[in-house]
């Protein structure tokens, strides 16, 4: 028999997901096994078990007090306190696997397998927590896999478990014209081993868990893409105002694309600050092996990651400040004739701030080209100086950005 908790709670709930049906369909069996004068009621195994987000300690805590919770509530409904046993059994990673393997869930083959073969915590030379399981199964294909887990798995594994371990004395059946003659022993016993404390339980199996959510599973073919927008801060700080957006559009591969726009001038100082441009990359992102973490630390937190691919751009602009001006294209033109434009590659560091924010600092280099002319103000008038080609190889582009997760991989 199985009870379920919410997220984070040791409280028990009666009315959460149908545990109060379950909770006394259990006592009124418990109940008649207590009144049958043929049965030895050996032992009562209560465990509890939690989810394995968060601090392992501190599930291991939230386990117990799940089991004394049920244990608390049967104790007050039966009067058999001498036999029950009551066990905390952490984060439940057996029943998770047996979850794994039976869904449907993106990436589930590898999933099974870190399950089955990473270690829940691996140390370095100096002893010190450098890797594990969770951070595993947390940074594969962008958090999508353990996202679905949050939704669809954990739910099932915060829960308390009570088993039952008897000995029944079956007697033997009279001899009948419809029924068999018993065996020669007047009395058999069919029985129950009871779990050691010090083994994980095997047993609870009696009551197949439902998902407290009641949500159908989301096929990898419905997931979505991760999204995130942002800002260039190296812009804003030039009163250049501008919005990115980063979209997932596979295996650690994002599509980029930004936009920016600024019209500032000063007729007094003949002050001109004009400028609009759009660029589009495709970037290959390498997640950063975390450095060792303490177990209060969050696990929610996304990895850091090197990335680079190529980028296309274009623009036009107009920069004069009171002595010469440079505009790109044709004067007297709409301003996207003859922009300039350029191409190369791009190569950045995103810093996590957080499981929605980051700090992402790129560098692009490449070629730029394109048509600009030279002007002078002179008495109230721009005096064209010159028409020249632009043939410029080196960095491009730099940014500073603060970038927002609207939507992880793997949510609607």
């Amino acid at each position: 028999m199985s009870v379920y908790f919410a997220k984070g709670s040791s409280q028990l709930d009666i009315d959460y997901n149908d545990n109060g049906l379950r909770l006394n369909a259990f006592v009124d069996t418990l109940q008649s096994l207590v009144a049958d004068p043929s049965c030895n009621l050996s032992s009562i195994s209560i465990n509890g078990y939690a989810s394995p987000e968060g601090n392992p300690a501190a599930n291991r805590r939230l386990s117990e007090g799940r089991a004394n919770a049920v244990a608390d509530w049967i104790k007050s409904r039966v009067g058999t306190p001498n036999i029950i046993n009551v066990y905390g059994r952490g984060e439940d990673w057996k029943n998770l696997l047996e979850l794994v393997r039976h869904s449907d869930m993106p990436f589930r083959d590898r999933v099974a397998e870190i399950i089955a073969t990473v270690p829940e915590k691996i140390f370095d030379k100096n002893r010190r927590w450098v890797d594990g399981r969770k951070k595993r199964l947390m940074d594969l294909n962008g958090g999508r896999p353990w996202q679905w887990m949050e939704v669809n798995l954990f739910p099932q594994l915060r829960r308390g478990a009570a088993d039952v371990f008897c000995i029944i004395e079956k007697k033997a059946v009279s001899k009948t014209a419809d029924i068999a003659p018993a065996t020669p022993s007047a009395q058999d016993s069919l029985i129950l081993p009871i779990t050691p404390p010090a083994v994980a339980d095997e047993t609870e199996r009696q009551i197949q868990p439902e998902t407290p959510t009641k949500q159908e599973p989301i096929a990898s073919s419905k997931q979505g893409p991760p999204i995130a927008l942002y800002s260039n801060l190296l812009f804003d700080l030039l009163a250049v105002p501008n919005i990115g957006v980063e979209v997932g559009v596979g295996k650690q591969w994002t599509v980029d694309a930004n936009v920016h726009a600024a019209w500032w001038s000063s007729d007094i100082r003949h002050r001109f600050w004009r400028t609009y441009g759009a660029y589009v990359s495709l970037r290959k992102h390498f997640p950063v092996k975390s450095s060792a973490k303490s177990e209060t630390e969050s696990n929610s937190k996304p990895s850091a990651s090197w990335y680079a691919g190529p980028y296309a751009q274009a623009l036009t602009y107009d920069f004069e400040w009171g002595e010469k001006g440079y505009l790109s294209g044709e004067s007297g033109k709409n301003i996207f004739h003859k922009p300039s434009w350029s191409v190369g590659v791009e190569g950045g560091y995103s810093l996590p701030l957080s499981c929605r924010l980051s700090l992402d600092f790129t560098l692009a280099v490449g070629y730029l080209g394109g048509q600009y002319q030279e002007y002078i103000p002179l008495d109230g008038h721009y005096v064209w100086q010159s028409t020249k080609q632009r043939k410029y190889f080196g960095p491009t582009r730099a940014e500073v950005s603060l970038k927002y997760i609207i939507r992880k991989g793997g949510e609607r």
